[in-house]
């Protein structure tokens, strides 16, 4: 598996091009909190001075490795685990910039995390993927986790909240508008899309926006103290990453609608071309609402 916050085809959602553009808007987003309070635990906690041991899940192009190992105190081995050989050799090929960090892809299925062949991990990470995964799957993630006494920060996990932005950034709220058609419309999309997160991508039936509830629960029943932070993109108006990001996210938004309720393509149609031509136009912004999960061994 690799990463996904819509619901695109596999070949242009999970695409590289399409990682590249989101990869800003992602690092923006992520919560600096937990990233520093991840990198305290793992200086006071883990007095071993051999290399940090990182298990990267569904890595894509190595977003989350260029963001998070300068965070990270000294020397790493990070470990990439994708299916996609092709993004792999993208993520192995543009590292950050780090004087001790070496880096090893795995070309894999994620269906079986006991089956993967790399040393003991220190910590588990991922992005962007948990809103494509099971119950089940994470409980097997957890159990793993609690195996290896690793810890677990587990990013960008879309939550279900959706929306657009007025001129001040703020949420645009059905009551401002009296109930309006384009506003119902929204409601009615986000419905429709939240259907689609919940259907079957690969690893078992989708939790969509209920995987960072159910990893909370796990890992805490797992006996890991947990924090859960805010990470929501905020694509201003009248910006240029709107402009870019925001009708490719509504291409996405579209086709999962379409997908589970093709009576109604007239409506999503009318609502698609509507705020795709406001993206654009610069009056409105978008909010796509996901949180980030950290979860400590209890030492």
């Amino acid at each position: 598996m690799t990463k996904s916050d819509e619901a695109m085809s596999e070949n242009a959602w999970f695409s590289g091009d399409w990682l590249t553009l989101r990869e800003p808007v992602d690092h923006v987003a992520r919560s600096p909190r937990l990233e520093s309070r991840l990198a305290a635990w793992l200086a006071n906690c883990r007095p071993d001075p051999r290399p940090l041991q990182v298990l990267d899940l569904g890595c894509g192009h190595g977003s989350n490795l260029r963001h998070l190992a300068p965070r990270l105190p000294g020397a790493q081995h990070w470990h990439l685990v994708d299916h996609d050989d092709e993004l792999l050799a993208r993520a192995a090929g543009h590292p950050p910039s780090h004087s001790s960090l070496t880096v090893h892809c795995h070309q894999a299925d994620l269906a079986e995390l006991s089956s993967l062949e790399i040393p003991t991990p220190d910590l588990v990470t991922a992005s962007a993927l948990f809103d494509l995964v099971s119950a089940e799957w994470i409980g097997q993630l957890v159990d793993q986790c609690q195996r290896w006494q690793a810890a677990a920060l587990l990013v960008l996990t879309v939550n279900g909240q959706r929306g657009f932005l007025d001129q001040e950034g703020q949420p645009c709220q059905i009551e401002d508008f009296g109930g309006t058609p384009a506003e119902l419309r929204d409601i009615r999309m986000q419905e429709l899309f939240n259907q689609h997160q919940r259907q079957a991508k690969g690893l078992g039936t989708a939790l969509g926006p209920d995987a960072i509830a159910e990893l909370e629960r796990c890992f805490q029943a797992a006996g890991f103290p947990v924090l859960v932070a805010p990470s929501d993109w905020q694509l201003k108006v009248d910006d240029d990453m709107t402009r870019q990001l925001g009708p490719a996210l509504l291409d996405g938004w579209r086709k999962a609608a379409l997908e589970v309720a093709p009576d109604d393509q007239a409506l999503i149609d009318r609502w698609h071309a509507d705020r795709c031509r406001e993206l654009r136009a610069g009056t409105l912004g978008l909010r796509i609402g996901h949180s980030d999960l950290l979860a400590l061994p209890d030492s």
